[in-house]
């Protein structure tokens, strides 16, 4: 898994020019990274009131300051996409007509430009100093949308606001496909859900598949979602055979296939089918391109053999993961993280016989998520 194919940058985008106090970013940032356990960051040189260049031995970050538009060019696809979960916003033309914006960039080594090709961070990092340093320019100057490129995706400010209360935010990260519907096993027709750019987070790319029609897009996101941050806690295997229930009805059925043009990491597939549909490999979309970051300062481009060559030399901080106890003999895996999700998937679906407000289901529902840790005893009376 390549760490250096992700653009770890963003920018955000605004009416007028905000004024940003970098030195006052720095020295929080800086108290991130000493939490976590990650080398701070010193000012580097040619830093200014518009620039500023933050800088360790493993790893730097730019916050540069920017007159004029964003412009659309190179965020078509982002544009579009984005239209699926805020439909009111139009983000092509807000990043053409902006006044100003705000580049944040995140990448390996001590200084953008070098030499010598420095080790690779692991990307989860990168990531994780970036969407701070976004939450901690946002403090001070509340952009009106910000486009990602690290799911090469745009977001509004709430978007983002909402994604920060619950800490690291994987659907920031995340660039969903639906594919068109296809037949299943009994032959009822049935979208999925491409998650590209998980391989970073899980190994593979996720897919949800045969997702029931009455289920939304961002129920489905939030699934997806929860089952990342699972995973990556250690508490959900998503191994080849799994088959997750609950008391709710709803199950999924993990299969894994094979790395192809398309998915070069190969795919994690949670069906809501029991067994394959003959079409399901058919479905697989068109290779996924990163996007390629805005200056040079981007990620350079390496190959995934490349990276796979360098892992010894990849700074990351250890990790503990929590133990799992396989029931291989039955192929079963009761995961209670999954209550929350299968309710909210189990009432939405029945919502057409239910007298119960969308809205309450949905708040309900997105609350439910905010902990996976520990999961809060369910209201009785529904």
């Amino acid at each position: 898994m390549s760490n250096t194919r992700m653009a770890t940058q963003a920018a955000l985008i605004y009416a007028d020019q905000p004024t940003l106090n970098l030195d006052e970013i720095r020295v929080r940032i800086n108290k991130a990274l000493s939490k976590r356990g990650y080398p701070e960051f010193e000012m580097g040189m040619g830093s200014s009131e518009q620039f500023a260049l933050f800088r360790s031995s493993k790893m730097h970050a730019t916050v540069a300051l920017h007159n004029g538009p964003l412009g659309i060019r190179g965020q078509e696809r982002a544009a579009v996409n984005a239209v699926t979960r805020a439909k009111d916003t139009d983000f092509a033309s807000i990043a053409q007509n902006s006044s100003a914006h705000v580049l944040i960039c995140v990448g390996d080594g001590p200084d953008p430009v070098s030499f010598d090709q420095p080790a690779p961070v692991d990307v989860k990092i990168k990531l994780e100093v970036l969407l701070t340093l976004i939450r901690l320019v946002m403090r001070q100057a509340r952009p009106k949308v910000a486009h990602l490129c690290t799911s090469d995706m745009f977001y509004t400010a709430d978007e983002l606001e909402a994604g920060f209360a619950n800490g690291f935010a994987p659907s920031m990260m995340l660039h969903p496909i639906e594919t068109k519907p296809q037949p299943g096993p009994d032959g009822e027709l049935r979208k999925s859900l491409i998650l590209f750019q998980s391989e970073y987070l899980a190994g593979k790319t996720i897919v949800l598949e045969g997702i029931p029609d009455p289920v939304p897009l961002d129920m489905s996101l939030s699934l997806a979602e929860t089952m990342i941050r699972q995973h990556m806690k250690g508490t959900l295997p998503l191994a080849d055979g799994d088959a997750l229930k609950e008391a709710v009805g709803m199950e999924l059925y993990i299969r894994h296939a094979e790395p192809n043009a398309a998915f070069p990491s190969g795919r994690i597939i949670a069906s809501f089918w029991a067994t394959p549909a003959e079409t399901a490999d058919a479905t697989a979309a068109t290779p996924f391109i990163n996007h390629p970051g805005y200056a040079a300062i981007s990620a350079s481009p390496s190959s995934r053999d490349d990276a796979e060559d360098a892992t010894d030399d990849t700074w990351s901080p250890s990790s503990t993961r929590s133990a799992y106890v396989s029931d291989k003999a039955s192929g079963k895996r009761s995961s209670s993280w999954m209550l929350l999700v299968g309710i909210g998937l189990f009432l939405w679906i029945g919502l057409p016989m239910l007298n119960i407000p969308k809205a309450v289901l949905e708040a309900t529902f997105s609350e439910g998520l905010g902990d996976t840790e520990a999961q809060p005893g369910l209201p009785q009376n529904r």
